[in-house]
């Protein structure tokens, strides 16, 4: 596997799209952003998919 550099700056990133350049940098603050954003505990991931469970057994 080789290494790319990419000099463009980009505000738009999918990291969920294969094949995508991206420098270390760029990796980085997508990292910082995401440790930053908003984690759920256990017992409200539980909750929200047992909503989500009630309102597929209403269909």
């Amino acid at each position: 596997m080789t290494t790319k550099i990419k000099n463009a700056n980009s505000s738009n990133l999918n990291l969920a799209k294969p094949y995508q350049d991206i420098t270390i940098e760029e990796l980085q603050v997508e990292i910082r952003k995401a440790e930053k954003g908003k984690f759920q505990t256990v017992q409200e991931s539980m909750q929200g998919f047992d909503k989500w469970l009630t309102s597929r057994e209403r269909k």
